[in-house]
């Protein structure tokens, strides 16, 4: 900034003195090549810094994350186990993550399958038989420990069985060697003139022939041991299901009669007194009533009429001075009444009773009510 003011100086100095206009270009030439100010010569040998560009040049150019690396690595220098461990983050962000499934499959393939023996086998099905005979009671406890023992006793007879074969095996391997090496002596003097083919296929023979036979608790033994290979090796889920199904007890039946007990007794108990005949009696005539229709008022009129006209029959009243305007019952009765004065001289003895329609109408409604 400086030295451009300085530069105007000089350039207003010289347009000052005006030359002509052909030799302008010309003598400016000259002068800046040759002529020289001081002023120029001051800029030219003075570096063109100015405070700013000094200020920014003192000033470096740190960030806060670079200070607190910086002031890491000076309290906390880099260790060999530091990189080890940023390295494994590194590598474990890197792999894939393995499914459940993937990680069942790799066990499968790396898992040590333990075989078991027929002596475990064994003992874990005592094991179990005796379990299960805990949970029972009464008559099927005695059955299951019965047929226990009797299994205990049949394998016992077979180990004994067993033991016997293997003892008179060994007596007779032992009698089939010593009459062997009596053999060998006997061939070795003998076969002096044969060849070695001969004499190999002499010796398979003899070896064949000194096998003794397998009994049938070996038999069976091996029969075991190939179906056992054979088998594919269980897997740790198969083992755990059927170690749960072992595990799980056999839940008691509860019949009928004992639930219905339980229910009973579980019932609050409610107390019961003796109730008379006489409150039976009241409490039927009271449903009696309640379920009785109800008598209208004209089922009631004509109960009260009837009972009337029974009355007027009975006391032989004899109904005058009829009036107009009376109602239809009490036109019957006089009508009846004269009926009944004349009777012995225009109607028969007997007669004058007849039952009328009305008659007939007020005994049915009598009869309903």
């Amino acid at each position: 900034m400086v030295r451009s003011r300085a530069i105007d100086l000089v350039d207003k100095s010289l347009s000052r003195r005006k030359p002509p206009e052909s030799q302008e270009t010309s003598l400016l030439a000259v002068s800046l090549s040759s002529k020289v100010t001081g002023v120029a010569r001051y800029l030219a040998a003075r570096p063109s810094i100015t405070g700013v560009s000094k200020y920014m040049d003192t000033m470096q150019t740190v960030s806060t994350v670079s200070k607190y690396l910086k002031k890491k690595d000076i309290s906390s220098p880099v260790t060999s186990v530091s990189k080890y461990l940023l390295r494994q983050a590194v590598t474990a962000r890197s792999t894939p993550v393995m499914t459940g499934v993937a990680k069942y499959a790799v066990k499968l393939k790396t898992e040590i399958v333990v075989k078991t023996t027929s002596v475990a086998g064994y003992i874990a099905k005592q094991e179990f038989e005796a379990s299960r005979i805990k949970n029972l009671t009464g008559v099927a406890k005695y059955q299951a420990e019965k047929n226990l023992i009797a299994r205990k006793n049949a394998a016992a007879a077979i180990i004994a069985r067993y033991l016997e074969e293997e003892t008179k095996q060994a007596k007779e391997k032992a009698e089939a060697v010593l009459a062997s090496a009596a053999e060998e002596t006997i061939i070795e003097q003998d076969n002096s003139a044969l060849t070695g083919v001969e004499k190999y296929a002499q010796e398979q023979a003899r070896i064949a022939g000194s096998k003794p036979p397998a009994s049938s608790v070996a038999k069976y033994l091996a029969q075991r041991l190939i179906e056992e290979r054979r088998r594919s090796p269980q897997s740790g889920v198969d083992k755990y299901v059927a170690k749960q199904q072992h595990s799980v007890k056999q839940k008691p039946v509860v019949s009928g009669v004992s639930k219905y007990v339980k229910s009973q007794t579980a019932m609050p108990q409610v107390s019961r007194r003796a109730i008379s005949g006489v409150e039976k009696y009241l409490t039927k005539e009271a449903e009696n009533t309640k379920s009785k229709p109800v008598e209208s008022k004209v089922a009631k009129y004509l109960t009260k009429q009837t009972l009337m006209l029974a009355d007027i029959k009975n006391s032989d009243i004899i109904v005058v001075n009829f009036e107009p305007g009376t109602t239809g019952l009490s036109r019957y009765l006089e009508k009846h009444s004269q009926t009944k004065s004349l009777e012995g001289e225009f109607i028969p003895a007997g007669q004058a009773d007849a039952v009328t329609g009305v008659a007939k109408y007020l005994r049915n409604n009598a009869a309903v009510s």
